[in-house]
């Protein structure tokens, strides 16, 4: 069952999302490697920051996948940074390899020349899905589509992620541009 959720969230919710995420999540993200705990903080901040979650529940009523969207993320993203500067060097130093390898593929993109691109107002953050349940990553991206008509939708995936490359090209996305080891991706809006 698909349900849109906007600001409120149980807690029981927000832990299932932190969990699915951590399970999950591609890797080479850090975030995959964060704690349960900060990834509730992290879902939280979003939500309660105007973004749309959209979710998919099994028969039991527990969340199976879900997907967040929100216009100004990059605004967003850089707010929680600041907000939470010491909880995530706390949780970068208990996954030193991989933020280790984060922060040298951003140093990597500031030496490189990249071009601005014109995202789309509305981006997604993140799409996470149970692996033992089918049909949930198309269900809740079909769901965004079908709430987000009219507008463009944009999302960032790394270009060594194929599946989830594929995935979006199936649900009608285009790959626009490369940009520091991700395309960006868009689906324009239907009116």
């Amino acid at each position: 069952m698909i349900e849109k959720i906007t600001r409120v969230i149980s807690t029981d919710d927000v832990l299932r999302i932190s969990e699915l995420h951590k399970k999950n999540y591609p890797d080479g993200h850090l975030t995959k490697y964060f704690s349960k705990s900060f990834l509730s903080v992290y879902y939280s901040y979003f939500l309660h920051r105007g973004c749309t979650l959209v979710v998919d529940r099994n028969l039991d009523g527990e969340i199976d996948g879900f997907v967040l969207a929100g216009k100004n993320l990059a605004d967003l993203i850089r707010e929680f940074k600041k907000d939470f500067k010491l909880l995530i060097i706390k949780e970068s130093l208990l996954n030193i390899r991989q933020a280790l390898q984060s922060f040298l593929l951003k140093f990597k993109s500031l030496l490189t020349s990249s071009k601005s691109i014109d995202e789309a107002e509305f981006l997604i953050l993140s799409i996470v899905s149970d692996d033992n349940t089918k049909g949930v990553g198309s269900r809740v991206i079909s769901a965004l589509i079908s709430e987000s008509a009219g507008q463009d939708l944009g999302l960032y995936v790394k270009v060594s992620n194929i599946k989830a490359i594929n995935f979006y090209l199936r649900h009608g996305f285009s790959i626009k541009n490369y940009i520091s080891g991700q395309f960006y991706m868009e689906l324009s809006g239907i009116v």
